[in-house]
């Protein structure tokens, strides 16, 4: 899941003109946070849960603002190409030079817009029924062929004996392709097996 990058327009871009490479690249760390928590003045990681996949991580854009002057849209994929479907939540603040002309409306004094997940064990039954759809199980399968596959290739090439279903196949492929990228590359590679 922390594959996902983030993808930020501002002011209508039909491209976004910022791409990242990773959601913990995002917050300015790396290496799927295997340091566990830390807080530093403009980001941090204060959850760090591997056993039920939960994160929470913190970032201020004080010493690298964005700046726009109509709009702004922030969005970070759910896994690489948006393979999964995770459970996120993100809340944003933005500072502003005053005064202002427009009115852009005011956050509610109740807290009706607020979803809570309710208990704990509520939440993670709500996570294990997000993550674990039809489609996410499929997904899933193709993404654990796809990484043994990579693995494979990495191995044969480490020992100098590249099998015949691996001709042609670079590790590149696996790391820049989508999820239908990735399905093609396994049936090719599993059809060559086949007639070897």
């Amino acid at each position: 899941m922390l594959q996902g990058d983030e993808y930020i327009r501002v002011d209508d871009e039909e491209k976004p003109s910022i791409i990242g490479t990773g959601t913990e690249d995002y917050f300015n760390s790396g290496w799927f946070w295997r340091e566990g928590v830390f807080h530093a003045p403009y980001h941090g990681l204060t959850i760090k849960d591997d056993q039920n996949c939960r994160f929470s991580a913190y970032r201020l854009h004080i010493p690298d603002p964005i700046p726009f002057k109509k709009s702004i849209s922030v969005e970070i994929e759910h896994g690489h190409a948006n393979m999964l479907q995770e459970d996120y939540s993100s809340i944003a603040y933005w500072y502003q030079t005053e005064p202002h002309t427009t009115d852009f409306g005011k956050i509610p004094d109740t807290n009706e817009y607020l979803r809570p997940l309710g208990t704990k064990d509520e939440a993670y039954l709500m996570s294990e029924i997000i993550q674990d759809t039809e489609i996410n199980k499929e997904r899933r399968k193709t993404i654990q062929k796809a990484a043994k596959l990579r693995l494979e290739l990495r191995e044969a090439k480490k020992n100098g004996k590249i099998p015949n279903w691996f001709k042609e196949i670079d590790e590149i492929q696996f790391m820049k392709a989508d999820y239908m990228g990735l399905k093609e590359l396994i049936t090719k590679i599993e059809e060559k097996k086949k007639i070897t």
